[in-house]
């Protein structure tokens, strides 16, 4: 229900997102507004997933750079 789109929300795979997440609660006929809540905090936390994630990334690499120069 409400916690599975919320998941598929915030999955940043394809066929995961927003749009699949809309797409499922419209054919599940769950309530607009409550999944409207749901869909922004799967948001929120997908988007907060591929920012850490990407800084993670930022960090590994400088890490490596810098394993390289000393």
């Amino acid at each position: 229900g409400y916690i599975g789109i919320t998941i598929l929300a915030a999955l940043p795979v394809y066929f995961g997102g927003m749009y699949s997440a809309v797409l499922v609660s419209h054919l599940m006929h769950l309530n607009r507004k409550r999944s409207y809540m749901f869909l922004i905090v799967g948001s929120i936390v997908g988007s907060s997933i591929f920012v850490f994630g990407l800084q993670g990334l930022i960090a590994l690499w400088d890490l490596i750079k810098w394993l390289i120069v000393t």
